[in-house]
Formats: structure tokens, sequence, C-alpha cells
């Protein structure tokens, strides 16, 4: 029998207005609370308020630099969005050692349609799994289709 709780960390673009994405990590959390009631649940997540607020479960900002997803055209803007990726190394490192496992449920991660730019999602996506690789957290994508 396990002494510590299960540390499970939940990663995606939860809280910022997709009910698809917010629906996958709410089926997530059923499931876990079910079967491991005892677990220790957090997320790191694109909507961190909203997440913690309607869910009841600590959260963390997805990216360190908030204007993450607008576009830079400043020479300022650009320098700020390059240190919040060096920055995110650091924090997706840490956040992700934390944990026993971490689930990315669903919200179409590898979905080639979307217009999504390297530098953004997947990367994040990226140092989740490299990071957990590293450290030798487990890392599930499920429910994630490809295509």
């Amino acid at each position: 029998m396990r002494e510590k709780p299960l540390r499970i960390g939940v990663f995606g673009l939860f809280g910022a207005g997709n009910s698809g994405n917010d629906g996958s990590l709410e089926a997530v959390l059923d499931h876990l609370r079910a079967a491991h009631p005892d677990a220790v649940v957090d997320a790191m997540c694109g909507g961190p308020e909203t997440v913690a607020t309607r869910y009841g479960v600590p959260a963390t900002r997805l990216n360190w630099y908030r204007g993450e997803y607008r576009t830079a055209s400043r020479a300022s803007s650009i320098a700020a969005k390059a240190l919040g990726k060096l920055v995110d190394v650091f924090r997706t490192a840490a956040w992700v050692r934390r944990h026993d496992a971490v689930i990315v449920p669903g919200t179409g991660v590898l979905e080639t349609t979307l217009p999504l730019r390297p530098w953004g999602f997947p990367y994040s996506l990226f140092l989740l799994c490299l990071t957990g690789r590293l450290s030798g957290t487990r890392v599930a994508l499920v429910s994630v289709g490809a295509g």
C-alpha cells in the first residue's frame, strides 16, 4: 500500500473559454476523484483562476509571460516573449517533477488543422513531455486524437 497519496497533474488549455476543453478536464477530474479519492490533483493551464474557482483544483498559469498569445510587434515584446520561453523551461520542469503522473486530457493538442504556432502550445507540450521523460514522471495523453 502506498504511504503518500498520488500526486497527479492535469495539463492543458483549460479555463480559457473553450467548453470542450473544460469538459475534458471535468471528465478526468471526475474519474480521478472516483478512482483515486486520496490523490492530490492540480493543474497547469491557460486560465488558472477559472479552473481553481470552478473545479476546486489548485492551478498554475501555463505561460510565465501573460502576453503569450498576442502578436509581438516591438522589440521589447519580442524580448519579453523570448524571456518567457526560457522561464517556462524551468517553471514547467519544476511543476512536472512534483508529480507522479501528468495527464493531458483531450483538448485537441495534436490537431493539425488549428493555426497553432510552434512556439505556442506545441512548445509547452514539448517541454512537458521532455521534462517528464528526464524526471521520470509519467506523462499520459488521454483521449487525444491526432490529425
